[in-house]
């Protein structure tokens, strides 16, 4: 059984291969012919299908270079577009930079500044407060003073001017002063010259006085001559020095009123300039013993500018010291009248006048005359 079996299937087999022995050479001609067509459809056979297929390639290729110069030139021009919008890019970072540069320096400028301010303040606080304290002061001692002697309201800086703002009350104030001094030199050199013009007219005055006198002494002989005679020769030197005053104060009105006006301003002036003028005298007296010790054996030595250099430094002692005493003696100085009248009446003698009228300085010379007459009458 198992032989039979065995028999089938080797006959069985021996079948099936002399089939495929039949039938394959169909099969595979068909399938070399089924190759060849797709070979000779995909590749070119004959010389027109190569050069067609040729020019093809080159057609492909030309326009894929094409595109790809296109894109090239693209990507160039984006890149430069890139790298312009990066120069730009990068100088406007580099004027930012130094613009924050520029705002940090302004920055720490702006607070030295403001600590610089901060301390000025305080200090002009400080000063102002000083001020304040002075100007109380200089009222207290202006108080006493004649009212007539004072400047207007509306011409001086009072406390009750003040706006409460120290930066501006200060600015007004150093304003002021400024004027005052201004003002003190200005008239000091009328003053100078009104004393000068005074001393020279005093002189061709004494003539019309002596004669005055002789001929009041020729026309009296009555026991009272002596009185009278005594009487008119006051009377004339008097109405001399009051024509010749009132000559040169309508020659210098406007002079008066700010002469009226320094008469508050001259103190504080003197105060702020007098301690500058010790530094300055004590670096001209140092200055001039230095030259003294480098040329006093040398031949540059010069006698007659040693001496008026000590000329000059003694006036600037006598000055300060007279500043001193200015600020040590009461509050009423000296008028311009006063010093008009030591120059006009030489001989008369103030202590012999009346108690009253030495305690009114700047008096009338009408009240004057007045006195020497009841004197004289006495």
């Amino acid at each position: 059984m198992v032989i039979e079996n065995a028999m089938y299937f080797t006959l069985g087999f021996l079948a099936a291969a002399l089939l495929a022995i039949a039938i394959g050479p169909a099969f595979w001609r068909r399938a070399v012919r089924l190759t060849k067509r797709r070979i000779e459809a995909a590749t070119p056979v004959t010389l027109a299908e190569f050069r067609a297929d040729k020019d093809k390639l080159r057609a492909e290729f030309a326009i894929t270079l094409r595109k790809h110069q296109l894109k090239i030139d693209a990507l160039r021009n984006q890149i430069s577009g890139n790298v312009v919008a990066l120069d730009a890019a990068m100088t406007e970072l580099a004027a930012l930079r130094t613009e924050r540069d520029e705002q940090y320096a302004a920055i720490g400028s702006l607070q030295t500044r403001e600590q610089e301010l901060v301390a000025r303040i305080r200090d002009i606080e400080r000063d102002s407060a000083a001020l304040a304290a002075r100007l109380r002061q200089a009222d207290v001692d202006y108080s006493d003073i004649d009212p007539d002697l004072m400047p207007d309201a509306g011409e001086a800086v009072t406390a009750e001017q003040l706006t409460g703002d120290y930066r501006a009350d200060v600015e007004d104030l150093l304003t002021a002063l400024n004027i005052e001094r201004q003002r003190n030199g200005y008239l000091e050199d009328q003053t100078r010259m009104l004393l000068a013009r005074l001393e020279k007219k005093k002189k061709s005055g004494l003539k019309d006085e002596a004669i005055a006198m002789l001929r009041d002494t020729l026309s009296q002989n009555d026991p009272e001559s002596e009185a009278r005679v005594e009487l008119r020769r006051a009377e004339a030197r008097i109405s001399g020095a009051e024509s010749r005053l009132n000559a040169l104060l309508t020659e210098s009105a406007a002079d008066g009123q700010e002469t009226q006006a320094d008469g508050s301003g001259r103190l504080l002036a003197e105060d702020f300039s007098q301690a500058e003028q010790s530094e300055l005298l004590k670096s001209s007296v140092v200055g001039l013993e230095e030259a003294i010790m480098k040329d006093w054996d040398t031949e540059r030595f010069d006698a007659a500018q040693l001496r008026s250099r000590l000329e000059t430094i003694a006036s600037d002692v006598s000055r300060l010291v007279y500043a001193g005493d200015a600020e040590d003696s009461p509050a009423l100085t000296e008028s311009l009248f006063d010093k008009v009248r030591k120059f006009a009446a030489d001989s008369l003698d103030v202590e012999e006048l009346d108690p009253r009228e030495q305690g009114s300085s700047g008096g009338a010379v009408s009240d004057r005359m007045a006195a020497l007459r009841d004197r004289a009458a006495q």
